[in-house]
């Protein structure tokens, strides 16, 4: 009996302390209930911009310095840059035997030296028969011979010096250079291989005067003009750039127009990859004209069986859904109408399963 009376003592304030625990939950306000922790979220601002619906057409990379190298002397090919070498402007893409032109030196410039002593020799000559004829010691027969023989050694001398300087240009041109900075790309003849001239050699390829080509359709051309910019893709990167030629090319429902487009500098100035000619890249070309419009990104929308929604974080943290109606989409952005303002707050992340009054914590998106 006195076991009993014990556990009964024990029991006791276990169920008052319980009991108290329930009124106390009961008694919470229903907001405390509902709100509960802050969900995690990351957040973008909605803008105002000029926004117009594009359409994606291929382009490809090409370089305006783009050149098949040829020889400019015959002889054979002694050495030659790999496929893929890098080249500075003015350095050695390839070389050609020059021993037959060396030699071919040596014999001008023993010639040229020829000349020169023998021009010395007969103008001296010429100086001292003068004095001698002014005294009547030579006849003007030897002074008028020994000044024609200075005057043809003098032509002499000339034509060897064209003759020298003629076998310097060629032995100079045995060195096939670089006209700018770039890789070789393709080997056209191969060491050993004798060439004739304007035998094409190597094929370089400069990355510093790049462009794009690309085309489509021509109805779309009064949407670009020269100068007008448009992003281009590429797997690596991507970029603006600027319209500098349009041409139109078919016939009827074929007509295309094909456009070139100057990548920015400022973009190859940051090191950017993906520019390499022959590169497969993609063109965003208008099929609008620009309007205003307020623009979220993508991630934003919130798709529901009744509508689509975008949640709006209040002053006080808590969301609030917006229904809206979707217009133009380039790239990762798309513009709405609906009750968003320019600067609103909004969940771009984390709001599939938001509720309208949740609470969140939100960062705001990095650019």
């Amino acid at each position: 009996m006195s076991d009993q009376i014990v556990k009964k003592s024990r029991v006791f304030p276990v169920a008052i302390f319980t009991a108290c625990l329930l009124i106390t939950l009961l008694s919470a306000p229903v907001s405390a209930q509902k709100k509960g922790p802050a969900s995690p979220v990351q957040l973008a601002k909605a803008v105002i911009k000029e926004i117009s619906p594009v359409m994606t057409v291929s382009g490809t990379v090409i370089s305006r310095d783009d050149v098949d190298l040829s020889a400019e002397v015959e002889g054979s090919i002694t050495w030659m840059a790999e496929v893929g070498q890098y080249i500075e402007l003015g350095e050695a893409i390839a070389t050609i035997d020059d021993t037959r032109l060396k030699l071919q030196k040596r014999e001008a410039a023993s010639k040229v030296q020829a000349a020169q002593t023998r021009i010395g020799y007969l103008g001296k000559e010429s100086r001292r028969l003068k004095q001698m004829a002014k005294k009547q010691h030579t006849s003007q027969t030897v002074l008028e011979q020994t000044i024609s023989e200075y005057d043809i050694s003098v032509a002499e001398l000339d034509a060897a010096q064209a003759q020298l300087a003629l076998i310097e240009d060629k032995l100079e041109k045995t060195n096939i250079r670089a006209p700018f900075n770039g890789y070789v790309t393709e080997r056209h003849k191969m060491p050993g291989e004798h060439v004739k001239i304007a035998d094409e050699v190597v094929h370089l390829v400069g990355l510093e005067n790049i462009e794009i080509e690309a085309s489509a359709p021509l109805m779309y051309v009064r949407f670009v003009t020269k100068g007008t910019e448009l992003m281009i893709k590429s797997r690596e990167t991507e970029a603006m750039a600027t319209v500098t030629s349009l041409v139109s090319i078919g016939t009827g429902q074929s007509r295309q127009f094909i456009m070139r487009l100057a990548i920015n500098q400022k973009n190859l100035q940051q090191g950017q990859q993906g520019w390499i000619p022959g590169t497969a890249v993609r063109v965003m070309v208008p099929t609008e004209e620009k309007k205003t419009r307020t623009v979220v990104p993508r991630d934003a929308l919130v798709i529901r069986r009744d509508g689509i929604y975008v949640f709006r974080v209040k002053e006080d943290n808590t969301v609030e859904r917006i229904q809206v109606t979707t217009g133009a989409a380039v790239d990762d952005e798309i513009a709405i109408i609906g009750e968003i303002k320019d600067g609103d707050s909004i969940v771009i992340r984390g709001n599939e399963r938001l509720r309208p009054g949740q609470s969140v914590k939100g960062n705001d998106k990095q650019s």
